[in-house]
């Protein structure tokens, strides 16, 4: 596997400094979830899009916004700020890929709940159109474009979902039983997603 927060650099490497969103938003890791008991509210997405405008470029904000997405799609309830990074180097700033993926719904006892709501609504599931359309306006985004990406999205994860499951089956230590119930998990998401995406539903 390749790093991405590495340049080679004969002899030896170079560490690209990576600052994830807590760290660049001044708050404590004890704050990385939006809604926890620190005492301190952990960063929205209304912050999180900020911070990228900030620092970061166009393409930069329309990679946050789908990352937003594929988190919801694939169940990772645990995508909080210090899973958000950006990456600095002499040039500036750019959002880093993903890293810490998970899909909460594979395991027993984690809650459903998001580490940060869509438009008010926290359970991925039970996002609905206007939950994506009030983000989007929270976050200064066109409403329509973002529907449009949530429905392209889902289409994307489930259709390449099988080749990804066995990619990392393939991978050392990667036969788990858990990796089918998260295939099936995130295929159902996907379904769930896209049609509350298309239409609110009760």
């Amino acid at each position: 596997m390749t790093r991405y927060d590495r340049v080679p650099a004969t002899p030896l490497w170079y560490r690209l400094h990576q600052e994830d969103f807590c760290q660049a938003l001044g708050r404590p890791p004890s704050a990385k979830y939006q809604h926890n008991q620190s005492g301190t509210p952990g960063p929205s997405l209304m912050d999180f899009f900020g911070l990228t405008r900030a620092c970061m470029t166009g393409a930069d904000t329309l990679r946050l916004l789908d990352a937003v997405i594929f988190n919801v799609i694939i169940g990772n309830v645990d995508s909080h700020a210090k899973n958000y990074s950006m990456l600095v180097d002499r040039t500036g700033f750019r959002f880093a890929p993903l890293y810490d993926l998970m899909c909460g719904a594979a395991w027993e006892s984690i809650t459903l709940n998001h580490a940060r709501s869509i438009g008010g609504q926290r359970r991925g599931m039970h996002i609905q159109r206007r939950d994506w359309q009030r983000m989007a306006a929270d976050c200064g985004l066109n409403a329509t474009a973002t529907v449009r990406r949530v429905i392209r999205m889902a289409d994307l994860v489930f259709s390449r979902l099988d080749p990804a499951i066995e990619t990392v089956r393939n991978l050392p230590a990667a036969g788990h039983h858990n990796l089918d119930v998260a295939r099936d998990e995130i295929r159902k998401l996907c379904v769930t997603v896209r049609r509350n995406a298309e239409r609110d539903t009760p």
